[in-house]
């Protein structure tokens, strides 16, 4: 599958014409697979975070329909969010998809919560997903009539269980490898999952001044003083 457009500037001239912005195999099965179990994660001691997609400073900022989490928390194990989007089964634009889409969207924010030194909050933006699974039908109004919430978790390879920062993307692999994202069920069966999220970072927050520092930014503060440093995983 190939999605592509023409790229145009504002007043209407072609600057690329016929550009790719997404490849993906798909294959089609003729039933879905049996949803596996997931296992629930030890009663640990967790920290709330804010969604830095949601500060007015953010240069993805999401509201509407995105705004679909709650909760959004560090856990020793990997990263956490809630899932509570509550739309109309007649919606007229999400009634018509067979994935629920926003909160694809959610679960794969939840990989990104962390805070470095500093209280940096990286945003960034997907640039591959290695592989989606599906064990439903149903778009976002569907799925959030059946269960209401469901739990969105991520696994970040190697990050730190107390910032949540990922390990640096220098070496050989993308800085998604190893990943796992899960979005489950109330019955704790899983309802969609994917993994090896390969990310490019935007900028960060400052969670004390509420302002987006680009991340040439980061690194000149970061020049001046030797205790912020930019988050690992920046590319």
């Amino acid at each position: 599958m190939r999605v592509a457009g023409d790229v145009v500037a504002p007043n209407g001239t072609i600057l690329v014409r016929d550009r790719t912005h997404f490849r993906a195999t798909v294959l089609m099965a003729p039933s879905l697979p049996a949803a596996p179990l997931w296992d629930p994660w030890p009663e640990l001691k967790e920290t709330a975070v804010v969604d830095p997609y949601r500060a007015e400073s953010a240069p993805v900022l999401l509201t509407g329909p995105f705004v679909s989490t709650r909760d959004t928390r560090l856990h020793p194990w990997g990263k956490r969010s809630t899932y509570d989007l509550r739309l109309p089964a007649d919606d007229p634009v999400y009634s018509q998809f067979t994935m629920p889409v926003i909160l694809l969207d959610g679960l794969a924010r939840t990989g990104v919560l962390a805070v470095e030194s500093g209280g940096l909050m990286p945003l960034a933006a997907p640039l591959s997903i290695a592989r989606l699974d599906v064990y439903e039908h149903g778009g976002d109004p569907m799925v959030g009539a059946r269960y209401g919430d469901i739990d969105l978790y991520a696994v970040i390879d190697g990050a730190d269980p107390d910032t949540g920062v990922a390990p640096s993307a220098d070496g050989p692999e993308p800085s998604g490898a190893g990943n796992q994202f899960a979005a489950v069920r109330p019955d704790a069966r899983v309802l969609t999952r994917f993994r090896d999220l390969d990310w490019t970072v935007l900028g960060y927050l400052d969670t004390s001044t509420g302002r987006f520092l680009t991340p040439a930014e980061v690194a000149g503060r970061a020049t001046a003083s030797p205790a912020a440093r930019i988050p690992a995983g920046a590319r």
